[in-house]
């Protein structure tokens, strides 16, 4: 009589940002998944290659779908389809409607990060976009 395994490793991760990153990928498809040894590698990560890594574990008959879906993943279908069905648009000049846009950075804005800096406060300094068709400052997104 063979044992049967409720669940099977589909997938496992030397981090658990990434696992986690696939275990909601297959929960967003319908499919159910889990980590294991997550809180291990939270806690020491260099035992992350002794314990094998996170595995991303799915129920055993699930496997199948979500193979399919890291085939998807793995072949950029996923990656083209955000770009396209991205609720926000290019930036665009609202005053003349040109695409090409360029950064400006002040100089007084380097000189008060440079301070902040020196002083131990550490800020980057604040970046303009600018429209190199018309100069204007005023960039919306379509």
């Amino acid at each position: 009589m063979s044992k049967r395994t409720p669940f099977s490793i589909v997938e496992t991760h030397t981090n658990p940002w990434e696992a986690h990153i696939s275990r909601a990928l297959l929960e967003s498809e319908g499919i159910p998944a889990f980590l294991a040894n997550e809180h291990h590698i939270w806690a020491n990560w260099p035992l992350s290659l002794a314990l094998g890594g996170v595995h991303v574990l799915v129920p055993s008959d699930c496997v199948d779908a979500a193979i399919d879906v890291f085939k998807i993943r793995d072949a950029g279908k996923l990656q083209a389809a955000l770009q396209t069905q991205h609720p926000f648009g290019q930036p665009i000049c609202l005053q003349c409607g040109s695409t090409k846009l360029i950064p400006e950075l002040s100089w007084l804005s380097i000189a008060v990060a440079a301070y902040l800096w020196w002083i131990g406060l550490g800020s980057p300094p604040t970046k303009r976009v600018k429209c190199a068709a018309c100069g204007s400052l005023r960039i919306g997104e379509t």
